[in-house]
């Protein structure tokens, strides 16, 4: 890599290189992409200054502080959407205390250095087939378990280019077996990002009020929750 300083900014070039994004081809090397990525965070672990896509610009000292200042905003729109049902409940037929045990297990993440904007516009096959992450502008100290947004693992996202759909059980069950993390830990941790993602959807439609697509949020949260496995 070439570095320039043009007034007072660095520049940097990066080696050029021949080959394709897995995007309409070569998808069958996404799982791949996963694997490495997973060796990549395993051998960066970090200590603090954690941020994500989702914190507003925060970094916080802690993967618990870091979980819980974004989990606090979504839970106050999962209780301003029915208000009628208390305390005790997130959702219509989802308890508060369940869906809380359930994310618990973001934090049994990794505490690393993350390629948090992990999409396939975001990656690029050489020609000798070696992987490569291209883009990086989301490399930061985070959660590892929010790499996986674009992994379309419950179905509930719209097919798009950038999104990781048929392949996604391929490419999460490559991360973990990367960590050799027991698969009992890592379907809790799947089961813990897939319900975040969910509440990150609803506090969308809340800010929109979207009221009409309420009843998905609980519909799919009861679905993750109930559901034995994930890879």
């Amino acid at each position: 890599m070439d570095a320039f300083q043009v007034d007072g900014c660095w520049l940097l070039v990066s080696q050029w290189v021949t080959g394709q994004q897995p995007i309409t081809s070569r998808r069958d090397s996404l799982p791949l992409f996963f694997s490495r990525l997973a060796a990549f965070n395993r051998d960066n672990p970090a200590t603090g200054h954690f941020t994500s896509m989702y914190a507003d610009g925060h970094y916080f000292a802690s993967l618990a502080d870091l979980v819980e200042h974004e989990l606090a905003g979504h839970l106050k729109a999962l209780a301003a959407s029915w208000p009628e049902l208390g305390p005790d409940w997130a959702a219509p037929g989802v308890g508060s205390r369940e869906l809380r045990a359930a994310l618990a297990a973001l934090t049994d993440g990794l505490a690393c250095l993350v390629n948090e904007d992990c999409n396939t516009g975001n990656m690029f096959l050489k020609a000798d087939g070696q992987p490569l992450f291209i883009d990086t502008e989301w490399l930061h100290t985070g959660l590892n378990l929010h790499q996986f947004d674009h992994l379309n693992l419950s179905g509930f996202d719209e097919p798009r280019w950038y999104n990781i759909g048929a392949e996604a059980v391929a490419c999460a069950t490559a991360y973990f077996d990367e960590l050799r993390l027991p698969r009992a830990l890592a379907n809790e941790q799947l089961r813990a990002w897939e319900c975040l993602a969910v509440l990150r959807r609803h506090s969308s439609w809340h800010w929109r009020g979207q009221k009409e697509q309420y009843q998905l949020t609980a519909q799919r949260l009861r679905q993750l929750l109930d559901r034995p496995s994930f890879i």
